[in-house]
């Protein structure tokens, strides 16, 4: 992509040995996802003590009460459907950085690896 083209849509980061890539979110979307990066960051050190699939409903419940009391602080307050794709984008950026920790803790080869790989067939 080049310097002046931008994304249209959300994207969590590459980290060493896992590119980046887009998630199915707007650009506006976009700090929820970075929440969502963030969060599994801090669980990282954590993962072997965690019950994964708690902590992820957990804090998605958190960030969904979170909102809705923000919502109702501000004169225009956002519709549930914001709110909850907020919810499901920060999941998003959770879920993709865990899936590049993965992917990079096993050395599974990145899209660009694997279309230099020859071909077995």
């Amino acid at each position: 992509m080049s310097n002046t083209t931008r994304t249209k849509a959300a994207t969590v980061p590459a980290i060493k040995r896992a590119p980046g890539f887009c998630v199915a979110f707007p650009l506006e979307l976009q700090w929820a996802v970075d929440l969502g990066v963030g969060a599994a960051e801090e669980m990282l050190p954590y993962l072997g003590r965690l019950r994964l699939h708690e902590l992820m409903r957990d804090s998605a419940q958190q960030l969904r009460r979170a909102l809705l009391s923000g919502a109702k602080l501000v004169p225009e307050p956002p519709d549930a459907r914001l709110i909850a794709a907020s919810v499901d984008a920060y999941m998003a950026g959770l879920v993709g950085r865990l899936q590049q920790h993965l992917i990079a803790g096993m050395g599974l080869p990145t899209d660009e690896e694997a279309q230099d790989a020859p071909s077995v067939h």
